[in-house]
């Protein structure tokens, strides 16, 4: 075997060279590891949500989903939580507009809604006869075009509040990752905070987990600009220099509104009273809410009284009260009934407009055959 020669001149110019070069080289990956460090950290920084885009209204916070998207923001399930309290920004007595239309639950029936504008004459561009759209809540869910019927409302300005069906879609899709069969039961008992048997003693775990496949599988069609819009919305709207508010289910009677709960907002039908108070029922027995509400706004001073205007409870059809401070509009459109719209106008006794509704074939998931409408 042949020796190397450690005196020879090659030996000497490649320890000379190593010599040189090893610090130079242990130099430059030094400052390589900083550089990726430095820009590791300021990229994070760019692509990190800021507090402004969390939804700071409701406290949520910013998770990962099993999937490539990410989740905005995540809804909690605090049962003390206060509702969100918005004014409108546009008044009937200062002649911002000349009418507004509040409409109960529309519930993806994207058909009824177009035929129920055409019927109120709503035109978005009448320079003479101004008109603003509120939507009372559920606006989603049940029928089969649910995303054009948010497309609809976002891109003519409609004002909305959050129903209990916009809500539990949220916690669903926040929570379940696409797959409801790995809610367990502490899962189910969080999920009923949203659902709309939030009150209810003992929910029906194989119901909730129902409900829950069929909220994720409306929530994947939506789009993220829809998704991020309902989770924006009040819970409660309070028109300006008037008597009236919208809230989806109804309010609690003698509370204030930036007191209310949200669950109870977005929820409430019957109430059951403890000593001098009322409490929202949870067995479904009880008196209606609105009776209360009315009993105990018939005792105020007029200038004092406030006028709920509301959805959710399609059982009770329509809930004329205006003299009594109530109006309910949930008049059954999922269910192929009617879609109720109420009609604000200046120095006017509040009128309503309604349409019928296309009934739903359930087992198959899709509308009955009967005559196509006309567009909007």
């Amino acid at each position: 075997m042949a020796r190397i020669n450690l005196n020879s001149p090659d030996s000497k110019l490649r320890r000379a060279w190593a010599q040189r070069t090893t610090p130079r080289l242990a130099l430059a990956f030094i400052v390589a590891v900083i550089i990726i460090l430095v820009f590791g950290t300021h990229v994070d920084k760019l692509h990190r949500p800021s507090a402004e885009q969390l939804d700071s209204s409701n406290a949520r916070r910013f998770a990962p989903r099993s999937s490539s998207r990410e989740v905005l923001v995540e809804p909690r399930h605090d049962k003390d939580e206060k509702a969100k309290v918005e004014t409108l920004r546009l008044s009937l007595e200062n002649r911002d507009v000349d009418r507004l239309i509040i409409i109960g639950d529309v519930h993806g029936m994207f058909t009824a809604l177009k035929e129920l504008l055409e019927k109120v004459g709503y035109d978005k561009d009448n320079k003479n006869n101004k008109n603003h759209v509120i939507l009372a809540g559920d606006m989603i869910t049940a029928g089969p075009e649910n995303r054009q019927v948010l497309d609809l409302a976002r891109e003519n300005d409609f004002s909305a509040i959050m129903g209990n069906h916009e809500y539990q879609l949220l916690v669903a899709f926040d929570n379940y990752k696409g797959d409801s069969d790995s809610a367990g039961e502490s899962d189910l008992k969080s999920y009923t905070t949203a659902y709309s048997e939030a009150f209810l003693d003992n929910p029906d775990p194989s119901k909730l987990k129902k409900g829950i496949k069929s909220d994720l599988k409306v929530a994947e069609t939506l789009g993220d600009i829809n998704l991020k819009w309902i989770r924006g919305l009040p819970h409660i709207l309070r028109l300006p220099q008037s008597n009236f508010v919208v809230a989806h289910a109804g309010l609690m009677p003698g509370v204030e509104l930036e007191d209310q709960l949200m669950l109870t907002v977005l929820n409430v039908e019957k109430l059951v009273k403890e000593g001098k108070t009322f409490t929202p029922s949870t067995t479904g027995e009880g008196e209606n809410w609105f009776k209360v509400w009315n009993k105990e706004e018939g005792g105020k001073d007029p200038k004092d009284r406030t006028t709920v205007i509301y959805g959710h409870d399609q059982s009770e059809g329509l809930q004329w009260h205006p003299e009594q401070n109530s109006l309910g509009i949930d008049t059954g459109c999922k269910k192929g009934k009617e879609l109720t719209a109420v009609i604000l106008e200046r120095n006017e006794k509040p009128r309503y407009e309604s349409v019928g509704c296309e009934k739903i074939e359930k087992s198959k998931g899709r509308r009955a055959h009967l005559p196509r409408r006309s567009t909007f």
